[in-house]
């Protein structure tokens, strides 16, 4: 599949030793499969972000979901505004939580997720997976 992503034999390429760019080409991949499923729900990436988000603590506030959901400030304002229209979430202050629509949607887009997940990593062994998990987690927490 990277070889039609770059036009290049991957393997017997310098990019293969470009680890961000490989991370990104992942990440690619990855989204051309979940993105659609995710879409289907009616809720654009942004919205969907805040509802996941929201399903594994609350309230959250406006600065730590904009963190979470890592999207462009004008893009939270207008899912926000989406999400509290549509019964799914509401807002306190600065906080929100989910409301009961935006629960049972919350748990739809977790499905669909963890079944994403489990397709693009069954090939993988336990080990590997937490191995990956980890580095994740370093690089994340190295900014």
């Amino acid at each position: 599949m990277l070889n039609s992503i770059v036009g290049t034999d991957i393997n017997n390429s310098e990019l293969s030793d470009y680890l961000y760019f490989l991370m990104l080409q992942a990440v690619r991949s990855y989204q051309s499969h979940y993105q659609p499923k995710q879409l289907a729900t009616g809720l654009r990436t942004v919205e969907a972000r805040i509802l996941l988000s929201l399903k594994t603590e609350q309230p959250l506030t406006q600065q730590i979901l904009s963190q979470q959901v890592n999207m462009p400030d004008h893009d939270l304002q207008s899912a926000f505004a989406v999400l509290l229209e549509k019964g799914l979430i509401t807002r306190n202050n600065d906080s929100f939580n989910l409301l009961p629509a935006g629960d049972e949607m919350a748990a739809t887009l977790w499905e669909i997720a963890l079944d994403e997940q489990k397709q693009k990593f069954e090939k993988f062994s336990d080990e590997e997976v937490a191995t990956f998990k980890r580095i994740l987690i370093d690089l994340i927490n190295q900014q």
